[in-house]
């Protein structure tokens, strides 16, 4: 594994060391964003709260809406 490490630095054109210290530097940048409250859904997503018109108003309340929900599945 040292020895690839030293051939793929060296067609970089860096030390092994630096090599490997910008790569993990580059990967953690990489992840940070979901670590740190990047994007998230919500973010992601807002503009399309209230999108949808048409709808019954009482959808989240009324049980009646939810006859035949996840009947497909049977």
């Amino acid at each position: 594994m040292k020895s690839e490490l030293t051939l793929t630095a060296r067609r970089f054109g860096k030390s092994p060391a630096r090599f490997v210290r910008e790569t993990l530097e580059n990967r953690l940048k990489a992840t940070q964003p979901l670590a740190t409250g990047g994007s998230t859904l919500y973010e992601l997503s807002c503009d399309l709260c209230g999108s949808a018109h048409g709808g019954p108003r009482d959808l989240a309340a009324n049980k009646k809406h939810l006859a035949g929900y996840g009947s497909w599945k049977r």
